[in-house]
């Protein structure tokens, strides 16, 4: 890298650095906030950005989370790559590209696979870097529809025991799913709920279990299940519905711990790259979607 160029990384604890990240973030990624994120404690150690400093402010960034992943029921450890990206003025200088090849050589070798996230615009650039385009599923309930029973109290995240409840459940939640899920994510749940779902979230207080989830119009969408020990995925379902028009549930994470009931699987194009072992024996799969960077 030229001496105009500098590679800093790893600075959580640099409020100087951290303020530059966040408005690299605003610029690249408009109406994304860390600040809130952040300002509440959850980035820790293993959110490390590996950023490019340019002209005294950071010019490109690729984010690394570390995480303990499932494939198939098999542990294995991870990294995830998120906001990847480059100022606009600073973009067609090879600047993300340096960043990731730094960042796959430095994992590489201990790490047991790398994936990530892509929007369409960028689908053409991770097979650069050995990562494999995977298709994912998007799994569907549309023929064993419950009668609403709507019994869920919606948290507010203002009030300091619904925000308290929230991040104890979160702190001690069961395995989502082991097809493909992960584990000890919740600084990223976190970053779901304060950014996009802070009005969407449910607790069910004789089951201790927080659901996260969207009604749009006649489908509902499980976004999330926070639960910590086993429950009637049967006896949830009408509580956390809120009107008898529902004629489609949808499920962000897959079916194989959670048996909740599925009678459709479809493609879902959610850009999902990975680099590294894989053996998944062809099973349709979700990575969970609150465990995404």
């Amino acid at each position: 890298m030229s001496a105009e160029i500098k590679l800093i990384q790893n600075y959580a604890s640099d409020p100087d650095l951290k303020n530059a990240f966040h408005v690299f973030i605003s610029k690249v990624f408009p109406g994304i906030d860390f600040k809130t994120w952040d300002r509440l404690g959850y980035w820790k150690s293993n959110y490390i950005p590996y950023s490019l400093s340019q002209a005294g402010r950071i010019s490109s960034n690729v984010g690394v989370s570390k995480m303990t992943v499932y494939v198939d029921g098999n542990k294995y450890q991870a990294v995830q790559l998120g906001a990847v990206g480059t100022l606009p003025e600073y973009r067609r200088q090879g600047l993300s590209r340096r960043l990731m090849d730094h960042v796959v050589k430095t994992y590489q070798a201990d790490t047991d696979l790398i994936f990530l996230f892509a929007n369409d615009s960028v689908m053409e650039f991770y097979p650069k870097f050995g990562f494999e385009y995977k298709v994912e599923q998007q799994f569907i309930d549309d023929s064993q529809i419950p009668v609403s029973d709507f019994a869920a109290r919606k948290l507010d995240l203002t009030d300091s025991d619904d925000y308290h409840l929230l991040t104890n459940l979160i702190a001690k939640r069961q395995i989502l799913t082991k097809r493909f899920g992960a584990s000890g994510y919740g600084f990223i749940t976190m970053w779901h709920i304060l950014n996009l779902y802070p009005q969407n979230l449910y607790y069910l207080e004789k089951e201790d279990v927080i659901i996260i989830c969207v009604q749009k119009e006649q489908e509902l969408h499980v976004i999330d299940i926070i639960f910590y020990h086993p429950f009637d995925i049967s006896a949830i379902l009408p509580k956390i519905m809120m009107t008898d028009t529902i004629t489609t549930i949808q499920y962000y994470f897959s079916p194989d711990i959670i048996l909740y009931p599925c009678n459709k699987i479809i493609p879902a194009q959610t850009g999902l790259f990975i680099r590294g072992r894989f053996d998944i024996s062809g099973k349709p799969f979700r990575f969970p979607q609150t465990a995404i960077t």
